[in-house]
């Protein structure tokens, strides 16, 4: 095994590697993303019998992380974009109510002309 070697350069090997792997990453983001490996190594002093392989790892486990980010991110903006959706619905719905003269939108902030309550509670 051997240290990383302080001479490795980015190169097209490295983004034709990235490319070739899972990661599917173009040039521009392979780049950054060998920075992050070389500085990685070099930090840690990690030793490998195969950079090249070690370097292919790290663009897979890369790719997997995007999946799932992506996964994520995109689950989270699902639920959230549903509950504006169930927000503006019930909005709607209390406006058409109080349109057609069933009375008044609720609004759960208070009538700021109705006098506060004093039911002798701490509440």
């Amino acid at each position: 095994m051997t240290h990383f070697p302080k001479e490795w350069e980015f190169a097209r090997i490295e983004a034709e590697a990235a490319a070739a792997s899972s990661a599917g990453w173009d040039e521009e983001r392979a780049a950054r993303e060998f920075v992050k490996f070389r500085e990685w190594h070099q930090e840690r002093a990690t030793g490998s019998s195969d950079w090249q392989k070690s370097w292919k790892k790290w663009c897979e486990t890369g790719a997997g992380i995007d999946r799932r980010d992506t996964t994520h991110n995109s689950t989270k903006r699902d639920k959230v974009g549903k509950a504006f959706e169930g927000v503006r619905r019930w909005y709607d719905r209390q406006r058409a109510a109080a349109a057609a003269g069933y009375g008044p939108v609720v609004d759960h902030r208070g009538d700021p002309d109705e006098e506060e309550r004093d039911d002798g509670t701490d509440n």
